[in-house]
């Protein structure tokens, strides 16, 4: 039976405070929700006004009757429901139209450009909404291109502009965007990203599968279920539900024979496609860990299609390393100089998970024009005979730039860590490591680990990518991702 019903609205208490950090010359603001937080760089002669639990303001310490700048957290609601709140709620303005955009590189963090008239004095002005889980941020823009001195004076359009453009989540969240297919979520950076030909995977340290999405390329939403039944688990019922992200969603209900158990996914579409999403738990503990029950319930809130113009979609080699990508000049650069490839669908997937055989083809790209041919290198471990990787392999083996595992095998597939990625690129590709101590600090970096001289290296000369970082904490035991040693090795050949 077949029925509509509405889920995914999670309904926690609003959960608001404030902390700033003064400097001699900036504060630093943040705000928390109940499971995220965001911060925003102020000049320290600024007011920070509290607005309820939900509203922060931002004006020039003389202004004491309003504010220049606002974020107003909004908590289990749509982006619809929030320009609900500044249109349909208020007489006095009008939605003039909105655009899906990037608003911070860095971390691919998308949302829309809302622009809204106030009839009352015939001018518009923007607000910014993006998500992280449940949560809306709505952020009051600087003035828009061609209006003068609405909604604030134009003499403070400058320090606006710093402080909008200073605004990120910091909490231990990461976003993901599919350019290709158009769509994006928020998910824990705890769990590991692969992606491959028909979708993205988030594991746990266990290599538990914990979230996917999965596409049906030219099948229609009402047939998705039944043509994910192909896949091996009977279809067992269907319902329409309710999700943000989606104009129209399907339940589909599923019995595995091999386990005896039931599980759900959540099916949707975008035009001529259909994709798929991991729900939460029908039975205990499957078919994931019941403890991400939360964490999936906010992935699927913060699910979004999205369109964006084509000056902020361009892409110079792969459609994922757009031109605003943090990372875009070290992977292009590499590219062009024919040390990385891409896959076949024509991206990089720089969000996944690199391998050892994949790392050590880098790194003897990037340090020698020889190339290996299986003729010359092969039979170097008793897991690395003739495959495509065993050339690069064995040369990186001659050169004494990588080792096997006490049962001497190589083990080319598996992920690996960040320092001991690092430790296989400067053994490769810097003369001598100096035995020195990490400038800055990590509380996650082991004073007395093996690792050290090689983070001190790569931490003290800047060579290393730090987008992940979050709370003093490198994650050195975590997966390398393939714009990371894109990144190190770039910098390493252009220091």
């Amino acid at each position: 039976m077949k029925k509509l019903i509405p889920v995914f609205l999670i309904s926690a208490i609003l959960i608001s405070q404030a902390a700033i950090a003064e400097t001699s010359e900036e504060v630093t603001y943040s705000g928390y929700t109940s499971n995220h937080s965001f911060s925003v760089v102020v000049p320290s002669d600024w007011r920070i006004i509290e607005s309820g639990d939900e509203g922060h303001g931002f004006a020039p310490g003389d202004v004491f009757e309003d504010y220049f700048m606002g974020i107003i957290e909004f908590e289990g609601q749509t982006y619809e429901q929030v320009v609900d709140h500044y249109t349909n709620n208020n007489d006095n303005h009008e939605l003039v139209y909105i655009d899906d955009i990037v608003l911070n590189s860095s971390t691919d963090l998308l949302g829309k450009h809302v622009v809204i008239k106030n009839v009352s004095v015939e001018e518009n002005y923007g607000i910014t909404l993006t998500k992280r889980g449940d949560v809306v941020i709505a952020i009051t823009e600087p003035n828009l291109p061609g209006v003068e001195n609405f909604p604030t004076p134009d003499e403070n359009q400058e320090v606006l502009e710093s402080i909008y453009e200073s605004f990120k989540f910091t909490d231990g969240w990461h976003n993901y965007v599919d350019y290709k297919n158009g769509y994006t979520f928020s998910f824990p950076a705890d769990l590991t990203v692969t992606t491959n030909s028909n979708g993205v995977t988030l594991s746990d340290d266990n290599d538990k599968e914990i979230f996917s999405v999965i596409e049906y390329a030219n099948i229609p939403l009402e047939d998705a279920p039944e043509y994910a039944e192909d896949f091996g688990d009977s279809l067992e019922d269907t319902e329409e539900v309710s999700l943000p992200g989606a104009e129209k969603a399907i339940k589909g209900v599923f019995y595995d024979a091999e386990t005896k158990s039931t599980y759900s996914r959540i099916f949707v579409e975008s035009g001529e496609d259909s994709f798929s999403m991991t729900n939460v738990n029908i039975e205990n503990n499957y078919p994931h860990p019941d403890t991400y029950d939360i964490e999936i319930l906010e992935i699927l809130s913060s699910f979004e299609f999205f369109t964006l113009k084509e000056d902020q979609s361009e892409y110079a080699v792969f459609f994922d390393v757009t031109e605003k990508h943090v990372n875009e000049t070290a992977i292009n650069g590499l590219s062009d100089s024919a040390i990385i490839s891409g896959y076949s669908d024509g991206s990089f997937q720089p969000d996944g998970k690199i391998n050892r055989a994949e790392l050590t083809k880098l790194v003897v790209a990037a340090v020698t024009d020889e190339d290996p041919t299986v003729e010359d290198y092969k039979n170097c471990f008793p897991d690395v005979k003739e495959e495509w990787f065993a050339p690069y392999i064995c040369y990186a083996s001659e050169k004494e730039w990588v080792k096997g595992y006490m049962d001497e095998e190589f083990k080319p597939g598996r992920s690996i860590n960040r320092v001991e990625a690092i430790k296989v690129v400067l053994e490769a590709m810097v003369s001598s490591i100096p035995e020195d101590t990490p400038i800055k600090e990590y509380e996650d970096i082991n004073p007395d680990g093996w690792y050290v001289p090689y983070f001190a290296y790569v931490s003290n000369n800047d060579l290393i990518d730090l987008n992940h970082v979050v709370d003093s904490e490198y994650l050195p035991g975590k997966s390398m991702t393939r714009k990371e040693v894109a990144e190190l090795i770039y910098r390493i050949l252009n220091s």
